[in-house]
C-alpha cells in the first residue's frame, strides 16, 4: 500500500465532523419550520375564531337597536 492510498483517522474525520453538522444543521431548521408553520396555523385559527365572534357581536348589536328602536317609539 503506497502512502498516498493509506488514510488516517484525521482524514475520514473531518468529513464526518461536517456530515454530523450538516445533518444537525438541516434538522434544526425543519423543526424551526415546522414550529413557524404550527405557529402561523394557531394564529389564522385565532383570526378565524375572532372574525366569527366579530360578526356575532355585529348581529347582536344590530337586534339590539332595532329592538331599541321599537321600544323608544311605542
Amino acid at each position: 500500500m503506497h502512502n498516498t492510498e493509506a488514510r488516517r483517522a484525521s482524514d475520514t474525520y473531518v468529513p464526518l465532523s461536517l456530515v454530523i453538522h450538516a445533518i444537525t444543521t438541516i434538522g434544526a431548521l425543519v423543526g424551526l419550520w415546522i414550529t413557524i408553520n404550527a405557529a402561523i396555523a394557531n394564529q389564522e385559527k385565532r383570526m378565524t375564531t375572532l372574525e366569527v365572534r366579530m360578526e356575532r357581536l355585529d348581529e347582536v348589536t344590530k337586534k339590539l337597536e332595532a329592538l331599541e328602536e321599537k321600544c323608544s317609539f311605542k
